[in-house]
């Protein structure tokens, strides 16, 4: 047998339980004395937080804590550390966090969140990447000049949360050559989501003055990396273990729910469980963004590309994200990338 054969064939350690039903993912675990979180999340996507009065919400039967960005002091980001944990004074997205409830039971949890008084009073909204570019836009993050860069190398500014250029080679020499045609070509790439059949789910626990976070993600250094600093804590307080994932496919790639079951857990001194439902997936988390590309291409007669130059704009909703590393793959002479931000419905990543 060749050694791809061998390969091919080698089984996998997990297959007999996951086909028998046995494996016991993040979504599964239960601890005794375990409370059950809910996130109230904001249900426009833009505005100013008037009021909020946690107060009526904490003395509701079951309910053991109630968590605001009061508990969260940092932020957090990949090139620019620009998003807190819960919405602070703004509300820059449809499903942007606003407080979070852990109680004796799911049911009381959600009831609770009811009991929270909070006033928001609307913003403008840009919806799209056009919108966001406009020069006469609100700006989605107005005092985006405050904060931290993380990563140096791109510019950013007003709705553009980064922007890239790549040069490789003598672009105008190609475009200039007399025996090429010249190709416009434009395309639009819609946003998906990867819809794993297990959401994000995490169990936190806090003990000894440390955090036990399991989850279900890709990511667990990144977890425990920004959990730490949303939560304003030495990361070697964090400890983050992964069950076996029920899909990620990338999806689970960045934070989405653990800091609010361990706030919640250090609140109530209970282990915590916090599962997202299907819509707070498509709602809030990470989706592989839609993208407007525009292509021109110094093509000869003989079908051969002897230059191009694009400009890609991609759509990372209200917080910068992920959206700086694309351009280090780029292969083309020539690549532009603007990321502009935006406060879009539905969208839980996007443009300033």
């Amino acid at each position: 047998m060749s050694n791809a054969s061998a390969t091919m064939n080698f089984a996998r350690r997990d297959a007999a339980d996951k086909l028998r039903g046995r494996t016991r993912y993040t979504i599964d675990r239960y601890l005794p004395g375990m409370l059950h979180a809910a996130i109230l999340r904001a249900g426009v996507p833009s505005g100013r937080i008037a009021r909020l009065d946690i107060t009526k919400a904490a003395r509701m039967p079951g309910v053991r804590a109630v968590v605001t960005a009061a508990d969260a002091p940092g932020m957090i980001g990949i090139g620019i550390a620009d998003h807190p944990l819960f919405a602070r004074d703004v509300i820059r997205y449809d499903g942007e966090p606003i407080a979070a409830i852990a109680a004796d039971t799911l049911m009381q949890a959600h009831a609770a969140l009811a009991g929270i008084d909070v006033e928001i009073e609307p913003l403008p909204v840009v919806l799209t990447m056009a919108d966001a570019l406009a020069p006469d836009a609100p700006l989605v993050h107005p005092d985006w000049r405050n904060y931290e860069v993380l990563l140096e190398g791109g510019a950013r500014g007003g709705n553009v949360a980064w922007e890239a250029t790549v040069v490789r080679g003598d672009v105008d020499a190609a475009f200039a050559r007399r025996d090429v045609e010249i190709i416009e070509s434009s395309f639009r790439v819609g946003r998906q989501n990867h819809v794993a059949f297990e959401p994000r789910a995490v169990v936190a626990n806090y003990e000894d003055g440390r955090f036990h976070i399991e989850t279900s993600t890709q990511v667990p250094w990144t977890i425990r990396n920004a959990t730490a600093r949303l939560l304003g804590v030495p990361a070697s307080q964090v400890r983050v273990t992964v069950p076996p994932v029920g899909g990620g496919f990338g999806l689970k790639f960045d934070l989405a729910i653990e800091p609010f079951a361990a706030l919640l857990a250090r609140a109530s001194g209970r282990p915590v469980r916090l599962v997202n439902s299907r819509e707070e997936e498509m709602l809030t988390c990470l989706f592989r963004e839609n993208a407007e590309i525009r292509i021109r291409s110094a093509v000869t007669r003989d079908g051969e590309i002897v230059g191009r130059e694009a400009v890609v704009l991609m759509d990372c909703g209200a917080y910068g994200g992920e959206q700086i590393f694309p351009d280090n793959d780029d292969r083309s002479h020539a690549r532009r990338k603007l990321f502009p931000w935006r406060g879009a419905a539905g969208l839980a990543r996007g443009l300033y």
